[in-house]
């Protein structure tokens, strides 16, 4: 839900801000939430700390921006590729080797700590590898906007992941439906 939820938001200010900005603080703030939810025994904290790892699906969309900003156009769709498959062949690996140390009697605390380490290493290479000119354009936050594009998201993803165990046609899922159409 929440990578729902913010990667539009997150994508609009790296427009505004800066995509090398808003993508590193997207990835410290990620990295905050896998060491948060490492940390926490409390049930609202680990989910405090999972709503900010969501916000690490932004970065890939952050990360393309960044690609058309760098690259000449001739190399930008072959960059891109090289992108999508390294990005589909880590999740891809992330599974198989989550799953082994599950497997070897890993707990979650330290595969939040594997994650948090992923993403500070990530934040690392932005910060030294990554040469992009930013510049700060003028925006304004439409926090209606915000919130109805929010509460949208929310409602219709949901409604589709809760849609198979609640019912389809059940007047919670088709609520959900309805609000997310709605807003």
């Amino acid at each position: 839900l929440s990578a729902a939820v913010f990667t539009p938001f997150l994508g609009s200010l790296g427009d505004a801000l800066g995509r090398k900005r808003v993508l590193m603080i997207t990835l410290a703030l990620t990295t905050a939430g896998s060491v948060l939810a490492a940390v926490s025994a409390a049930l609202p904290l680990v989910l405090v700390g999972r709503v900010l790892q969501g916000m690490g699906f932004a970065a890939m969309p952050l990360a393309i921006g960044i690609v058309r900003s760098i690259f000449p156009p001739e190399r930008v769709p072959s960059s891109l590729a090289l992108l999508s498959a390294l990005t589909g062949i880590g999740a891809g690996a992330g599974l198989l080797i989550s799953g082994a140390l599950v497997k070897a009697g890993m707990s979650a605390q330290g595969m939040f700590w594997i994650s948090a380490a992923a993403t500070a290493i990530g934040l690392l290479g932005v910060i030294v590898l990554i040469r992009l000119p930013e510049r700060v354009n003028g925006f304004h936050v439409d926090i209606w906007g915000l919130l109805t594009l929010g509460g949208g998201l929310v409602c219709l993803v949901l409604g589709i992941n809760r849609g198979p165990s609640w019912g389809w046609g059940s007047a919670t899922v088709l609520g959900l439906f309805a609000g997310g159409l709605a807003l």
